[in-house]
């Protein structure tokens, strides 16, 4: 039922009517029925982490769309993720998830950090972890942690797309290609399009 009330408000945010007012009205109403059944969910059984994850989510997504209330949906998640972590302590999804919304909310958040790094020391090997450390990197302009972390990324699960995209457009945006790094480009968005045909983006960068 949240996910449903999630999809009718993800409708409302492309929706073309003219009346602002009562658009926004029907959003924030729908974005209720989404915590309220959320909630419901935890009251039926308030051991179970996955309800919390669903909690958080709802927050996360309004903590990006109502900028006015930003700060309080952003600590009903992270308590919401928080309360997950406790029950299911050894997933590490879970603090990848609060290092996510921390980045959201604070890019410069050093308990973003934090967090990634703990989800790592449950699994080591974690790819999604070392993909969004690439990420940062990339956005602070540290180019050399941010292939570095690509790599690792790669390492972790060499079917990852994200990971061989990020990899590839890394190389391309650095200056005075060499012959070797133009091949390793071309590596990555080749292996991308052997795991899916379909993905255009690798084609694009490939051409």
């Amino acid at each position: 039922l949240t996910q449903y009330y999630l999809y009718e408000a993800q409708q409302l945010i492309s929706a073309s009517s003219t009346n602002k007012e009562e658009l926004q009205k029907n959003f924030l109403s729908t974005l209720n029925n989404a915590i309220t059944a959320s909630k419901a969910a935890i009251n039926i059984d308030e051991n179970d982490y996955n309800n919390y994850l669903t909690l958080g989510s709802v927050y996360s997504f309004s903590m990006n769309l109502d900028k006015q209330n930003k700060d309080a949906y952003y600590q009903n998640a992270k308590d919401s993720y928080a309360r997950a972590l406790t029950l299911y302590p050894k997933n590490p999804s879970i603090p990848l998830t609060l290092a996510q919304l921390q980045y959201s909310y604070n890019q410069n958040s050093s308990s973003t950090i934090d967090n990634i790094q703990k989800s790592l020391e449950i699994k080591p090997n974690y790819s999604s972890a070392y993909y969004i450390l690439s990420q940062i990197a990339t956005e602070n302009n540290d180019r050399n942690s941010a292939l570095k972390y690509a790599a690792q990324a790669i390492q972790a699960d060499p079917n990852s797309e994200d990971a061989y995209m990020q990899y590839g457009i890394l190389i391309l945006n650095k200056k005075d290609l060499s012959k070797e790094e133009l091949n390793e480009a071309y590596t990555a968005f080749m292996t991308i399009l052997d795991i899916n045909q379909s993905n255009l983006t690798a084609g694009y960068y490939l051409a």
